[in-house]
């Protein structure tokens, strides 16, 4: 059989790809910046765009005659989008409610130092852990002789 005498239903038609499609997924995955530097507010306008990209380029792709190719990078791309708007700001939230959880921790064990009459401990739990001295019998000698 020669190519000319394929039948034309048989031959493949030309879609043209769908540019908002393109571009809004390229934007979706280079979203992921987000999740690297989220205190650049720059950076939070990457999914946000793309997510207005790729809902653009979904209702471009169903109303085109003829249809446009795209469609699975445009929900693509909307997926990544919303995913890296949300997950930003949920991990940031978590890490501050995790500080402040730790923090919250340490200022009690500081408070029932004192209230003990341990003030030794509670100096030792304030420094840096580099710096710090275990919390036995021997913390009240090395206050002793120590000259600082």
């Amino acid at each position: 059989m020669k190519f000319a005498d394929a039948p034309e239903a048989d031959v493949a038609e030309y879609r043209a790809v769908s540019g908002l499609a393109v571009a809004g997924a390229v934007l979706a995955v280079a979203s992921a910046v987000v999740l690297i530097e989220p205190a650049a507010q720059v950076v939070w306008s990457l999914p946000a765009i793309g997510l207005l990209l790729n809902t653009a380029a979904l209702l471009r792709i169903a109303r085109h005659d003829p249809p446009l190719v795209g469609r699975t990078a445009a929900l693509a791309g909307l997926f990544l989008s919303v995913m890296f708007l949300v997950a930003a700001p949920v991990g940031a939230a978590s890490f501050r409610r995790m500080l402040a959880d730790e923090a919250r921790q340490v200022a009690d064990a500081w408070f029932a130092y004192l209230a003990e009459g341990q003030p030794h401990k509670a100096h030792q739990i304030a420094l840096h852990p580099r710096h710090r001295q275990l919390l036995d019998e021997r913390l009240w000698q090395f206050y002793r002789t120590s000259p600082q």
